[in-house]
């Protein structure tokens, strides 16, 4: 039934934000928010119904040449913004 494939994808969720990033081999935003943001990922760990507008490795890679060229402070803000209060469910990439 929906019910139990329901449950079963519950059940498959990582716990928090940064399993849910490893688990989906998002190392390069794990890596980035434990660098620019150190402070800020226990508490996220720690918080639910959050959703995550998460770049691609790709995404990193195509972004390094600028990663080097602005502040940790503008970098953690780029970060934060890609977090929002809320569920979003969405099957394919933005």
């Amino acid at each position: 039934s929906s019910r139990s494939q329901l449950t079963v994808f519950f059940d498959s969720v990582p716990a928090n934000i940064t399993s849910t990033a490893v688990a989906a081999g998002l190392t390069s935003l794990v890596g980035a928010l434990t660098m620019y943001t150190p402070t800020v990922v226990p508490m996220l760990d720690t918080l639910k119904g959050l959703t995550v507008f998460a770049p691609s490795n790709d995404a990193f890679a195509a972004a390094a040449g600028l990663l080097g060229t602005v502040n940790a402070s503008v970098i953690a803000t780029v970060l934060a913004n890609h977090i929002i209060n809320g569920t979003v469910v969405s099957t394919s990439p933005i």
